[in-house]
């Protein structure tokens, strides 16, 4: 989720420079793609997948991008490292771009959002893999995790105008009175909350004790875990909730072998992470064990700076 827009000069200087994504891609482009190669990149963006490719020996690169203002950014980027013989821009949706019959080596696209289902249909994704018959894409896995521990908003905002203003009842302040947003966001790196203003990191699990909610490599597995309606059913069981507590989500991201990247709590410090934590709120769970609802059918545009609603609590 970015404070921004995906067609905003601002979120994709956000993205190119959190370090962590961006060299991680890199690398993972350079030991993926093999000179000759055709790369199709999904959602290209500002192009710096594109040009990664390219540089590591694709002889054609298909930058797909909807977004008219963002295809303006790619053809400046493309130009200025005089890769213009090499990548072409397509400005269209994924959907649009299959019917287009393209064939490819490597399909590659930063169709990650931070509860990893965001933006940009993964579905439309395998479908031009599968279509053009790449022999592999990138990212190569994906699971979502739920931190094993509850997260809770910062208390100590609220006592220190309460101990200046003693004579003022803010017992109101409570989810029983103000209800909170069903889905929210944190920033944590290297389990330290001091950069997120609003909720407070208590424990340091590491990531091997998160529980495991979905795991995907292909098309076929993704939906394995939809119904029929293309709705992923989550149920955690046994988990201790209160009305104040928020559930945290976090992914690992397999792009190659041994790269991988994560927005868990004890991530790298960078202090230029693009991508945060997905809160989700619990404060009107009243059952012993808590249903999530993943609706890939969903597909909104231009909400990049609040969370996406294809994530609910049911």
């Amino acid at each position: 989720m970015f404070k921004g827009k995906y067609n905003s000069f601002f979120s994709h200087r956000t993205m190119v420079q959190d370090s962590y994504r961006t060299i991680n891609w890199k690398q993972a482009i350079e030991k993926t793609v093999k000179k000759n190669d055709i790369v199709i990149d999904v959602g290209s963006g500002s192009g710096i997948l594109s040009i990664f490719s390219a540089h590591a020996g694709a002889k054609k690169v298909h930058a797909v991008e909807k977004s008219k203002d963002a295809c303006g950014l790619i053809k400046k980027m493309v130009a200025r490292n005089n890769l213009n013989d090499v990548v072409e821009v397509h400005n269209c949706s994924a959907a649009e771009f299959l019917k287009k019959n393209v064939s490819a080596d490597v399909v590659l696209s930063e169709c990650i959002g931070d509860h990893i289902f965001e933006y940009l249909p993964i579905l439309d994704v395998y479908a031009i893999a599968e279509k053009s018959g790449a022999r592999c894409c990138i990212p190569e896995n994906f699971k979502l995790f739920a931190y094993p521990d509850l997260i809770f908003p910062k208390s100590n905002l609220l006592q220190s105008i309460e101990r200046n203003l003693p004579e003022i009842d803010f017992s109101c302040f409570d989810p029983d009175f103000l209800s909170d947003a069903p889905l929210d966001t944190a920033y944590f790196e290297a389990y330290d909350d001091s950069s997120d203003f609003y909720f407070g990191l208590s424990s340091k699990r590491p990531p091997g004790h998160g529980i495991k909610l979905l795991e995907f490599s292909s098309k076929q597995k993704l939906l394995n875990l939809c119904d029929n309606d293309n709705k992923i059913q989550i149920k955690i069981d046994n988990f201790s909730t209160c009305s104040s507590g928020y559930l945290l989500l976090y992914f690992e991201i397999q792009f190659y072998k041994d790269i991988v990247i994560t927005n868990h709590p004890g991530r790298p410090r960078t202090g230029s992470h693009s991508y945060f934590q997905r809160l989700v709120n619990l404060s009107h769970n009243s059952k012993k064990n808590i249903n999530l609802e993943i609706d890939l059918n969903i597909q909104e545009d231009s909400i990049e700076d609040r969370p996406y609603t294809n994530l609910t609590l049911v």
